[in-house]
């Protein structure tokens, strides 16, 4: 993904989506004013999210510089994505699945979607025994057992804090480990 030499919008999409568990449409929904930088969070509020409810997210440093980067590009924009032909849209939430499938040589097409970034997450944070109700938490799921959910409205905030800056790292040294072997 680092190869793709596309727009910085689109790229920074790209990099940003395995860091942060966001469904696709939450990603190129998102404006300016859910990053709180300072507190190094995102909250996704209520109207886009598919569960109804807002969401805050901590973020690796990772996605904070990236942030950074972007801001001085698309701050004239209410999206941190604007749409590339009207700044007053945003970007097509098939953004990220349209460059997957043209990327290094079509490698991910009919492999990897934008919504699989979710998964491998998940799966990558179980198998590192990661505790399910953070993971759950992180990836903006409600508790199946309603009795449960009635009385756990835990965030695990500081849990998942720690939890996404390991994930965050961890890709970064895969991405390091394939670079090194060409």
């Amino acid at each position: 993904m680092q190869d793709y030499d596309g727009k910085i919008i689109t790229k920074t999409a790209l990099e940003i989506s395995p860091y942060v568990f966001l469904r696709p449409s939450e990603l190129a929904r998102s404006k300016w004013e859910f990053i709180d930088f300072e507190k190094s969070q995102w909250i996704i509020p209520v109207e886009i999210m598919k569960m109804r409810r807002d969401h805050l997210i901590p973020i690796p440093h990772q996605v904070k510089t990236l942030l950074e980067k972007l801001y001085p590009v698309t701050c004239n924009s209410e999206y941190i994505f604007p749409n590339e032909r009207d700044i007053s849209k945003h970007m097509h939430s098939e953004t990220v699945n349209i460059i997957l499938k043209r990327i290094n040589e079509r490698k991910y097409k009919g492999v990897m979607v934008s919504h699989g970034f979710r998964s491998m997450a998940s799966t990558i944070l179980n198998e590192h025994g990661f505790k399910a109700d953070v993971i759950e938490k992180q990836l903006a799921h409600q508790e199946k057992n309603k009795i449960r959910g009635a009385y756990n409205h835990a965030e695990y905030l500081e849990e998942r804090a720690e939890m996404v800056q390991w994930y965050a790292d961890y890709l970064d040294d895969l991405e390091n480990k394939h670079f090194y072997s060409l």
